[in-house]
C-alpha cells in the first residue's frame, strides 16, 4: 500500500509556490493506510514527467499528480500520462459542456484554449471539479492507480475528499488506527528519550515524533487487519505515554493549543485581551482565526511605538525612559493596561527586539518579555530567542500562548 505524490509545475520548482499539496495528500493517504515513500517535483516538461512516471510506477501502487491541468501549452500532465501509458487523448463532450456552462454562469468570455481541459485519457474516469474548470482524471493501468488533480489547493482538496477517497477506500487491503498526542513544555529530544523503548518503525506499528513550533507531537499508528486488536494496541500505547509524559500533554485530538486555551477561557467564563509590540498582531491572529472566539476575545492592540504604549495602555513615560520599551517593567504595565482599559479578566502583553537591528550588548536581538495578567495579578517571563526576525516573532507569539495555557492550568487545575 505505497503511495507517491508528484507535483508538476515550474512555479513549484522555482519556490514561487509552496508544495502544500504534498503534505495534505500524504495525511489523507495515511488515514487510509497508504503510506508515501516518495514526494517529487517536476517541471513543465513532458519528457521529464514521463521519465519520473516510469520510476514511480515501479515502486508505488498509487500515484497522485497535482498541477499541470490548466488550459495553457505548458500544462502537460494529461499529455505526459497518456504518453506514458500509451493511450490516446480525446475530447469528452460532457467535459466540454461543463466548461461552457462554468463560463456562461459567471458571464466570462471563454477562449478556445479552455477546451484543452476537456481532454480525457482513453479508459480514464473524469473527476468533477466543483471549484474550477480543470477536471481531474483517474486511470488504472497494470495495477497502478493514477490520479491527476488540479494544482490549486482550493480545487485539489475538495476533489480528493469527494472523488478520490471513495475510489481508494475499497482498494486498501489493511486497516489503520492512529492517535496523535500533543505536548508542550518539553523538547523533542527529552520526549524521545523518555519513550526510547517505544520508538519503533515497522509494518505493524509506528510511533513517530514531530517537532512543531514550541510543541512536540507524538503520532502512534497501528496497522493490520483486525480493527479491534489495533484499537487495543493504541490504548496500550496511550496508557504508557500518559504514565510517562501525561503532565505535558494538552490534547490527543485535532484541537491545537489555541483551541485548548479558548476552551479553558470559555469553561471559566473568562474574557481575554492582548497588547503586542514586536509580534505585531500575531497573537490576535491566532485567536480570531478560530470561530466562536468572540465570546472570550474582547480586544487587542498593536502598540509598536512608545507613544502608543502610553496612549493606548497607560504605560508611564517615566517607565519607558528609565527601563526602556523592552523591559520587565514595561511588559507589566502593558498587561495591566490590557486588563484595566480593555475590561478583561486575563491578558497577554509582548515586547521585544525582533531585529535584525536595534539590539545592544545589554539588550540583544531576540530579547523578549511576555507578561500574563489574570484578574489584577501579573507574571512576567524573559526570553532570549534565536533565529531571524520572523522566527523570533513567531516563537514569541507561540510562547505567549503556552504561558497563558500554563497559567490557566495552574489556576484551574481541573
Amino acid at each position: 500500500m505505497l503511495g507517491e505524490i508528484i507535483a508538476v509545475g515550474e512555479e513549484v520548482l522555482a519556490g514561487d509556490v509552496i508544495n502544500s499539496n504534498a503534505a495534505v495528500l500524504s495525511r489523507r493517504l495515511a488515514e487510509l493506510g497508504i503510506f508515501c515513500r516518495h514526494h517529487s517535483v517536476v517541471g513543465d516538461d513532458e519528457g521529464d514527467i514521463v521519465e519520473l512516471l516510469g520510476k514511480a510506477s515501479e515502486r508505488s501502487r498509487f500515484i497522485l499528480l497535482s498541477g499541470g491541468l490548466g488550459p495553457t501549452k505548458d500544462d502537460l500532465t494529461k499529455e505526459a500520462v497518456a504518453s506514458f501509458l500509451g493511450r490516446p487523448l480525446y475530447e469528452a463532450p460532457e467535459l466540454k459542456q461543463g466548461i461552457i456552462d462554468w463560463f456562461s454562469h459567471r458571464n466570462y468570455t471563454i477562449s478556445e484554449n479552455n477546451f484543452k481541459q476537456a481532454l480525457m485519457i482513453e479508459g480514464g474516469q473524469a473527476l468533477h471539479n466543483n471549484n474550477g474548470t480543470a477536471p481531474g482524471v483517474y486511470v488504472c493501468d497494470e495495477g497502478v492507480h493514477y490520479f491527476l488533480l488540479p494544482g490549486p489547493p482550493g480545487e485539489l482538496i475538495p476533489m480528493y475528499d469527494d472523488y478520490v477517497k471513495p475510489i481508494l477506500e475499497p482498494l486498501r487491503n489493511q486497516k489503520i488506527v492512529s492517535k496523535t498526542f500533543k505536548l508542550v513544555n518539553i523538547g523533542e529530544s527529552q520526549a524521545v528519550t523518555v519513550l526510547d523503548d517505544m520508538m519503533t518503525y515497522s509494518e505493524t506499528f509506528i510511533l513517530a515524533p514531530y517537532a512543531k513550533l514550541g510543541e512536540v507531537h507524538l503520532k502512534a499508528t497501528a496497522i493490520g487487519q483486525d480493527e479491534v486488536s489495533l484499537n487495543k494496541k493504541i490504548e496500550e500505547v496511550e496508557k504508557v505515554i500518559y504514565d510517562r509524559l501525561g503532565e505535558y500533554i494538552y490534547s490527543q485530538d485535532s484541537d491545537d493549543l489555541v483551541d485548548k486555551v479558548i476552551g479553558l477561557l470559555k469553561a471559566d467564563n473568562l474574557t481575554f485581551g492582548a497588547a503586542e509590540s514586536c509580534t505585531g498582531g500575531m497573537v490576535a491572529d491566532l485567536f480570531v482565526s478560530k470561530p466562536g472566539v468572540s465570546s472570550v476575545f474582547m480586544e487587542s492592540a498593536v502598540t509598536y511605538s512608545n507613544s502608543s504604549k502610553t496612549r493606548v495602555l497607560g504605560v508611564a513615560e517615566d517607565t519607558l525612559a528609565t527601563y526602556g520599551a523592552v523591559s520587565e517593567e514595561t511588559a507589566v504595565e502593558m498587561v495591566e493596561g490590557v486588563m484595566e482599559r480593555f475590561k478583561v479578566d486575563t491578558g497577554i502583553a509582548i515586547t521585544g527586539i525582533a531585529g535584525p537591528d536595534g539590539g545592544s550588548e545589554e539588550k540583544p536581538v531576540g530579547l523578549v518579555y511576555i507578561a500574563i495578567g489574570f484578574k489584577g495579578r501579573v507574571w512576567v517571563q524573559k526570553y532570549n530567542l534565536g533565529g531571524n526576525r520572523d522566527k523570533i516573532r513567531q516563537y514569541a507569539a507561540k510562547r505567549s500562548l503556552i504561558s497563558l495555557y500554563n497559567k490557566l492550568k495552574e489556576i484551574y487545575p481541573s
